[in-house]
Order: C-alpha cells, then structure tokens, then sequence
C-alpha cells in the first residue's frame, strides 16, 4: 500500500469500507472526485493488481486479505466519515429503490455512529427479508436492532420500537422456528410487558394473538382463557372490526373445545356476518382479508359436527379461493390444513390425497419446521 500514490491509496480505503465489491457510482459519489481523476486511480489499483474488474460498472479486491490490510489502515475518525459517506452515497444512487440495500445502509449508519438511522435501515432490510421468505436474514436484521435499541436511553420512542421489532419477532418465530419454540414465548413475552407502558393497541392485539397461538398448541387453556378475556376487553375499547372478529372467533374456538358446538357456532357465524358487513361499507385490507378466511376456518368443524357438511364444504371452498388470492404460502399452508381434515371427514378420499399433495409441496418448497 505505501507504493501507491497518494490518490490511490485514499481510494483503497474508500473502496475498502464499501466491502469486497463495489460499483464506479458508489466510490465516484462517495469520494467527490472527477471522473478523469477516479479513473486514474482505479487504473493504478488495476494495474497493481490490487482491484479487479467484474464488468463495466463493478470491481472487487483481487483477494479479502489485501481489503483486510487496507480497511485496518484507516484511523477510526476517519473510518466513520468514510462509512457515512458511503451510506449517503447509497442512499443518493438507490433513491426509491432502497430495498436492496437496507442492509449495506444499516451496516454503513451503525458503522458512522448513526445508530438511530441504523436502527430504521435494519428494521427495514428485515421487512424487505421477510418479503423473500429470508427468515434467517431477517432475524438478524431484527437481533441487530435490538442490540442498537438497547444501547440507547428508553425513551417512548425507543420503547415504541423495541415493541415493534419484538411483536415481528415473535410472529415470525410461529412461522419459522414453530408453534411451540421456546423462543415465541419469550419474546412476545417482552412484547406483551412492553405493550401496556408504550400503549400501541394494535401492537398489543398482535402480540396477544401470536402468544394465544402458543399457548394453544401448548395446550394450556387456563392461559388461553386469560388471553381471549383480554382480546376481547381491548375489542370493547378500540372497537375495532379486526379486533372484534378475533374476540368472537377465539371465544367460539374455546367453546368448541369444551364440546359447546352450538355456541361455538354462533360466535363463528357472528364474526362471518361482521366480517360481510365491514366488507360492504369500506375497502378491504390485508388484515381485514385475514381475519375473513380465518372466520372461514373455524367454523368448518362445528358446521360438520353439527351435521351441516354441505354448508361445511361450501366454506371450504370459499377459504381455499381467498387463500391463493393472497399469494401467501403460509397462510395457504394453515387453509390446506384445514380442508384436509374436513376432506378426511366427509370420507373423501381422493379430494383429501390432492390437498395432502399440495400440502407436501408447501412444506418441501418452503422453510416451515
């Protein structure tokens, strides 16, 4: 490195504290020089071999250790201006199109002492993971977060979006890690125990859904009845469609496992007809849609046991077409679930072994434990 010329070796740092690839862009807006005199010194770093060409716009370093050697000769000061003005560079370049780099800003940000943009582009980069199924990626995005929100004062903000990354968090461990992993207890836990002094209702209902889940496939009614009672308290307060179609649903699910088929029924109906009737008088959003076909869902057992199975399969279907429409796979999991076993009942066979196909297909495509 102290071959190079001065120009050159400046850009060696900027390109290093870029990463191990980078684009004529970034390092021209990063750096502020003219193009005649980047070219010069990306010429010389060629010509040394210290830098490749990947294509026209793209270079990377000829081998980690030499980006290693040249990232440990900046002095810390000047390390946190040069990731800063990476990070503004990227957010320059990228404009509207940030998703796919939410990654390389947060890392920039928290590497400039930026933390509390940091804080949003990891929080973002976690969305935009969970968009791709990248549950993994996504759960370090969110764990960083975390450590960067943990690092500052607990002021309402910060607790806001504490319970934010924690009330996600939880919800994507049902999906990832499993009903019952220890993990879905824990953190919404701490989401439920954040939820009461940050006051965020809709956050709360959430938060008390995913742990109502655990619970359940836990087995632990006591717990579930505790939950269910609180829904339903915080659907009487917002009154909340969304909130008062899970208070009815969960109350008629709980009936249904007591063998009380009939009230269950009627809870299910109920939250049917608000579902329609809030469908009539505004749009339907996703978790409008959501709450809907899980309506739907339930109400299939009760509606066989009570000798309806014509109604019952008329539902099924009407579940199994909101489901694909929403082109989540997941969810489609859950409604596949649930027709089966309807399908095993009605004593259809050969329905029963192409949903249990399909279902198959889910499973093996997708990260579900």
């Amino acid at each position: 490195m102290l071959q190079l010329s001065p120009p050159a070796r400046a850009l060696t740092q900027l390109s290093a504290t870029i990463g191990r690839a980078f684009t004529f862009a970034v390092v021209a807006e990063a750096s502020g020089s003219d193009e005649d005199e980047l070219v010069r010194g990306l010429d010389e770093l060629w010509q040394r071999r210290i830098v490749r060409v990947q294509d026209v716009n793209t270079y990377d370093f000829s081998h980690d250790r030499i980006r290693d050697i040249a990232y440990a000769e900046i002095s810390p000061v000047r390390r946190r201006l040069l990731h800063h003005r990476v990070a503004q560079a990227l957010e320059k370049i990228y404009g509207d199109q940030l998703d796919g780099v939410c990654g390389q800003l947060a890392l920039h940000f928290e590497q400039a002492g930026l933390t509390q943009k940091a804080i949003t582009y990891y929080r973002r980069a976690a969305t935009a993971a969970h968009h791709l199924l990248a549950y993994a990626e996504m759960e370090t995005h969110l764990n960083k977060s975390l450590a960067l929100l943990d690092s500052l004062a607990a002021t309402p903000e910060h607790l806001a979006q504490k319970l934010d990354i924690l009330a996600l968090m939880g919800g994507i461990f049902l999906i990832s890690k499993g009903f019952t992993a220890p993990e879905v207890e824990d953190v919404l836990t701490q989401a439920r125990e954040l939820c009461y002094s940050v006051g965020d209702s809709e956050t709360r209902f959430e938060v008390l859904c995913g742990l109502r889940v655990y619970w359940i496939k836990r087995c632990r009614w006591d717990i579930v009845a505790e939950l269910n009672e609180e829904i339903l308290q915080l659907a009487q307060v917002t009154q909340s469609s969304i909130h008062r179609q899970a208070a009815l649903r969960f109350a008629g699910s709980e009936a249904f496992h007591q063998g009380k088929l009939r009230d269950a029924y009627t809870y299910f109906e109920q939250a049917i007809a608000l579902h329609e009737a809030n469908q009539r008088l505004s749009n339907t959003h996703d978790h409008e849609r959501d709450q809907g076909i899980s309506n739907l869902r339930y109400s299939l057992g009760p509606l066989w046991l009570l000798g309806y199975p014509d109604q019952a399969q008329s539902r099924m279907h009407e579940m199994l077409e909101r489901t694909r429409k929403l082109a989540r796979p997941f969810d489609l999991l859950i409604s596949v679930d649930f027709a089966l076993d309807l399908e095993h009942r009605l004593r259809r066979p050969q329905a029963a072994r192409a949903l249990a196909a399909e279902y198959s297909a889910l499973t093996a495509n997708y990260p579900y434990p």
